[in-house]
């Protein structure tokens, strides 16, 4: 029989020196420790897991609930594709917004990433937006962001996700097409090996408690 989580837990913190900034350490063991079994126990994805989303972004353009969730993201994507070169800025550094409500979670019909973005390095950014009507705490929209990451992250959803975003990319784009490729990303293609990251997004006047 295997050790129990908790043991796992314990035996990490002996090797950690000092008594310092115990839970901190802890949180990011249990939490690499979770990505490393989803990648390896998870089933792949059935399914096509990148989304063309030229034509569905407009889907609800001109929809009342232009707060809802769901609206907004697609909002995002379009307006960014449409009025700039696709890419929402973090810092001083660039992401490609390259698809948005991306499933990863076989028989989970709303289990899906919000939004997906390619950085130069050709690692992934999921990212995670809370409307007002979601009042979650930043630990628990974390923890989401962290649960798409890691079932779509693992080997075979990646190479998936890889192979169809490399159709996108090469794609002819014509005025008739939404998305744009900024020169600097038109020979990249998504790295498995890259180390990926979570981000979220909300508005100025959401409390996250």
């Amino acid at each position: 029989m295997s050790d129990s989580g908790f043991r796992k837990m314990f035996e990490h913190l002996w090797k950690v020196p000092g008594r310092h900034k115990v839970w901190p350490k802890l949180l990011r063991f249990v939490i690499e420790a979770e990505l490393a079994r989803v990648r390896k126990e998870r089933k792949p994805y059935v399914g096509k897991l990148f989304q063309d989303r030229d034509r569905h972004a407009y889907r609800n353009e001109n929809n009342r609930g232009q707060h809802l969730e769901v609206v907004l993201v697609q909002r995002l994507y379009r307006e960014l594709h449409q009025c700039g070169n696709g890419c929402l800025q973090v810092g001083n550094e660039d992401v490609l917004l390259i698809s948005y409500n991306v499933p990863n979670q076989g028989g989970h019909r709303r289990r899906c990433a919000d939004l997906i973005g390619l950085r130069l390095d050709g690692s992934l950014v999921v990212f995670g937006c809370k409307g007002k009507e979601k009042p979650d705490s930043p630990l628990v929209a974390v923890l989401e962001g962290l649960d798409y990451l890691g079932h779509l992250a693992f080997q075979a959803n990646i190479a998936s996700l890889k192979k169809d975003f490399d159709v996108w990319r090469e794609k002819s784009r014509n005025a008739g097409v939404l998305s744009k490729v900024p020169g600097e990303f038109c020979d990249l293609t998504i790295r498995p090996e890259a180390r990926n990251a979570v981000i979220f997004l909300a508005p100025q006047t959401k409390v996250l408690q």
